[in-house]
Formats: structure tokens, C-alpha cells, sequence
């Protein structure tokens, strides 16, 4: 049942349409959903722009019928460029981080009218380890009322 869940949400982060413009329109090409991780090759810049869904943990309450679903997801852009104006600098991948991660957010909430998102904590990794790849999680409780 969480799969089957997961899947749903990939899937409408997948096949949403402001995603897929905004990727399209910095790197030519549709966003890379994926559910779950291969740790021994994670996601490389060369993957951007991409998202990963896993499951945290769930509540089960008649087998999901009701009941909540703890998942992450995390998503990555490439970049190494910089803005400098003045004595400002900005790191230009943050901000397609935090741009690609508002949208992947505001695309759950429209996935499936069976859920309700109940709380999130959104996060946007200012000094990756990865650069140029910069990564940003989303770790999310929706509410099941099927």
C-alpha cells in the first residue's frame, strides 16, 4: 500500500507541468523521478535535475484506508555559478534549488484529492559537500482518508 501511495506522488511530480517547464527551461530536459535511492551510486550532477521519493514511516490504520504517511523527498540541481553585485555574492544553484523545491511542494498538495498534506519540514542545503550539486529534502506527513 505505501508503494502504491509513493508512486502516486512520483508519478504527479513527474508529470506536472510547471516542473517540467521550469526544468526544461534551465537544462533541456524533463525532471528524473526516481522512488528510492541507490546509495552505493546516488544521484551526480550529471542526474540534475532530479527527485527522490522514499518512505519514512507510516501509521496504519485499516491497511491505509485512514492513517498518516511519513515520506522524504529530495531533489537536486547543478550549478557553479555565482551572482556577484557589488560586495554580494550568491551561489546561482541555492536559488534553482530553492525555486525547483517550491515547486515539487506545491505539486504534492495537488497529487491526490485522498490526501491532505499535514506538515512539512522544507530545507535547502547552503553548503553542500557536493558542489557543484546542490540538494534540497523535503520531509513530509500526509494525512490518508480513503
Amino acid at each position: 500500500m505505501i508503494y502504491s501511495i509513493l508512486r502516486e506522488i512520483a508519478s504527479g511530480i513527474a508529470t506536472n507541468a510547471a516542473i517540467n517547464a521550469w526544468c526544461q527551461a534551465q537544462y533541456g530536459s524533463d525532471v528524473h523521478v526516481q522512488i528510492g535511492i541507490d546509495q552505493k551510486r546516488p544521484p551526480s550532477p550529471q542526474d540534475v535535475p532530479f527527485v527522490a521519493i522514499s518512505s519514512s514511516e507510516s501509521t496504519e490504520k485499516g491497511l491505509l484506508a485512514k492513517g498518516g504517511l511519513f515520506f522524504d523527498v529530495l531533489w537536486g540541481v547543478e550549478s557553479d555559478s555565482k551572482t556577484v553585485t557589488g560586495n554580494l555574492a550568491e551561489y546561482d544553484g541555492a536559488r534553482l534549488c530553492d525555486e525547483l523545491g517550491a515547486l515539487i511542494a506545491a505539486s504534492i498538495e495537488r497529487v491526490e484529492p485522498g490526501w491532505t498534506a499535514a506538515s512539512g519540514t522544507y530545507a535547502v542545503d547552503l553548503s553542500t559537500p557536493w558542489f557543484p550539486l546542490w540538494c534540497g529534502a523535503l520531509q513530509m506527513v500526509v494525512n490518508i482518508r480513503r
